[in-house]
């Protein structure tokens, strides 16, 4: 965040389009560590993200936040 203010001087909009997803199979045969991966990366990358580009927002009195999805989260699937 502070090499983007630095050489922009403001966050007026922040897009949010990471996320991964791992091999779909039953919930039984998951690994754990897969489960922490995608959790790690997805939710917390997210939360972090939107944590510094709200603070910078919040400091300018303005910005947008877009964060993006893929649409597997609304897509029902049968393993």
């Amino acid at each position: 965040m502070q090499k983007a203010i630095a050489a922009y001087s403001n966050l007026d909009c922040a897009f949010n389009n990471a996320g991964i997803a791992r091999v779909v199979k039953p919930l039984h045969e998951q690994l754990i560590e897969d489960f922490d991966k995608i959790l790690s990366i997805n939710a917390r990358g997210l939360f972090l993200c939107m944590k510094y580009e709200i603070q910078q927002m919040l400091i300018q009195d303005k910005g947008v936040i877009v964060n993006n999805s893929a649409t597997n989260g609304l897509v029902a699937r049968r393993c």
